[in-house]
């Protein structure tokens, strides 16, 4: 079995992340929206040059997962985004966690997650959010696995649809002088 490769994103990335992007959205999404709005999600979500643009963009970082040359996942994180008041102003985000459907359960996810935290540990966030939808079950084990707690809700739009949206915290160590303390 292929060994799977961890590495940052880079702008040459930007085509192939995008294709997995809209790949994975498919697979578990898809099937959710009208073809028009889901199309048109899609363009405006996850072309080759809104990924650039994300790629490029400092104040958030892509993390992939490749097999055999090819990608097989990916996580975004960066700054806290989610259309919800919190207290820290020193909260991050998980904007997305896209695995393959014929790697899930790989481990692969794992190794994003973790990466994820340890990125939002580093930054000295107090917390770290995500949006995941109401009916994505599986992805919310995966979340409570990791401590993740539901915080709110919120409406995400595709075209005419509206989907409510969890909103999960987990509590993070603070940083401090280059170690963690457990608060």
């Amino acid at each position: 079995m292929a060994e799977n490769i961890l590495r940052d994103a880079n702008a040459d990335d930007a085509a192939a992340l995008a294709a997995l992007s809209r790949e994975t959205f498919l697979a578990t999404f898809g099937h959710l929206y009208r073809d028009e709005d889901r199309d048109a999600y899609i363009a405006q979500s996850f072309s080759p040059s809104i990924q650039a643009a994300e790629i490029a963009d400092p104040k958030t970082r892509h993390r992939l997962a490749e097999r055999d040359g090819a990608l097989i996942g990916f996580a975004k994180f960066g700054a806290y985004k989610l259309p919800a008041a919190i207290a820290e102003a020193s909260a991050r985000e998980l904007h997305r966690l896209y695995v393959v459907e014929d790697a899930k359960g790989t481990g692969v996810a794992d190794a994003l997650m973790r990466w994820a935290i340890d990125q939002a540990v580093a930054d000295g966030a107090a917390a770290m959010y995500l949006g995941v939808y109401q009916d994505n079950h599986r992805a919310q084990r995966f979340y409570a696995r990791y401590g993740f707690e539901r915080f709110g809700e919120y409406v995400f739009e595709v075209g005419a649809a509206r989907d409510a949206e969890f909103i999960l915290r987990l509590s993070l160590p603070r940083a401090q002088n280059g170690r963690q303390n457990s608060r």
